[in-house]
């Protein structure tokens, strides 16, 4: 019984932390603007990039950028992304090297999706495409920390929270990977 309790609390937290993405509006009054998510979220990705960011291998990869909107540190080794939400746990994030995938607060990190080119520590095993859905996932394979759909974004342009680590989405046309968005 007491693990029934325990799984309960951990579904309601996790249902919880996707919930914060949502764009969600109630009662009348001026739009208070751009919230900021105080959490772990995909703050900025790049899905067609030829020319706007040579990346760590020089081959202009496909990337997502995640902001740490709290105020911990926060290592992602061992968490997940995926653009498959029906295989959740398709390319873990290394777990192996702690100073490379901690995000300091208000920090950023880049993962490339390259779809495993060039196998390290923060390259994924897929590539963004037009028009999917693509998620964080933790640690746990299950609990989803956020996801994004990526439209169709043209060559070298990103979308990304503007502000960062709000709930305000737009197409930025200076791409800043690991940086703030402009």
């Amino acid at each position: 019984m007491k693990h029934v309790r325990i799984l309960a609390i951990l579904i309601i937290l996790g249902l919880g932390v996707v919930s914060c993405s949502l764009d969600e509006k109630s009662g009348s009054g001026p739009d208070p603007g751009p919230q900021p998510l105080n959490q772990l979220c995909i703050n900025e990705f790049m899905s067609h990039n030829n020319v706007a960011w040579a990346g760590p291998n020089n081959d202009f990869p496909d990337w997502i950028e995640l902001y740490n909107g709290t105020n911990a540190a926060i290592d992602v080794g061992g968490m997940y992304m995926t653009d498959n939400l029906e295989d959740l746990t398709q390319s873990m994030i290394a777990d192996d090297d702690p100073a490379a995938t901690t995000i300091q607060p208000g920090g950023f990190l880049v993962l490339i999706a390259d779809g495993g080119d060039f196998p390290g520590t923060l390259d994924l095993n897929f590539k963004l495409s037009d028009d999917e859905d693509f998620a964080l996932v933790a640690a746990d394979g299950t609990t989803i920390i956020d996801q994004k759909n990526t439209d169709v974004v043209p060559s070298d342009l990103t979308d990304g929270c503007l502000p960062d680590g709000t709930d305000n989405w737009d197409r930025c046309s200076i791409p800043t990977p690991g940086a703030a968005n402009q």
